[in-house]
């Protein structure tokens, strides 16, 4: 049940992204960001490794593909009941070094509170821009969904649910 309400909210997201023209950002010159919102509770300790294993190989390929539409990083991670802060660079190595220092703790309830931490990076990201949503949680702000349909309508976002399993240990994959 928590992937299908998951997967009907990235869906709705994604159709609605894609069929409004975007609104001018100031400051991101017509580049993207590359943002990522993390779960960071103990459940999620094996795929926070993965996230920061392939993010060192992300960046290193848009290095050698001398890439010049990215702008800036986004970070936003989570960890119930907190969410944040956002971080945002526009230097690779931080990020890198931001996303090294993330730690798994805590947690051992569900649902969480993964729209609000959508709505902040979408907020802080440039237009264009695709929001990552690592977790393995459903979300328990679903109230927060006409907020981040409207800024990514507005803004041309995408946002994509990469979910590792179930916070309650039925359904890992």
């Amino acid at each position: 049940m928590m992937m299908l309400r998951l997967a009907a909210c990235a869906v709705l997201l994604l159709f609605v992204a894609v069929t409004v023209d975007a609104q001018p950002s100031e400051g991101c010159d017509g580049k993207m960001s590359v943002a990522m919102v993390v779960d960071t509770t103990s459940s999620m300790r094996k795929p926070l490794h993965q996230i920061k294993r392939h993010s060192k190989h992300m960046v290193n390929t848009l290095k050698d593909m001398q890439s010049h539409q990215v702008h800036d990083f986004v970070v936003v991670p989570f960890n119930d009941p907190e969410t944040g802060p956002v971080f945002r660079t526009a230097s690779s190595s931080q990020f890198l070094s931001f996303l090294d220092g993330l730690k798994a703790f805590g947690g051992g309830d569900c649902p969480e509170r993964i729209l609000t931490s959508v709505r902040l990076a979408a907020e802080a990201s440039c237009p264009h821009s695709t929001i990552y949503v690592f977790s393995d949680a459903e979300p328990k702000d679903t109230d927060q969904l006409g907020a981040i349909l409207e800024i990514v309508q507005a803004r041309q976002q995408h946002v994509v649910f990469v979910l590792s399993g179930s916070c309650g240990g039925h359904n890992t994959t």
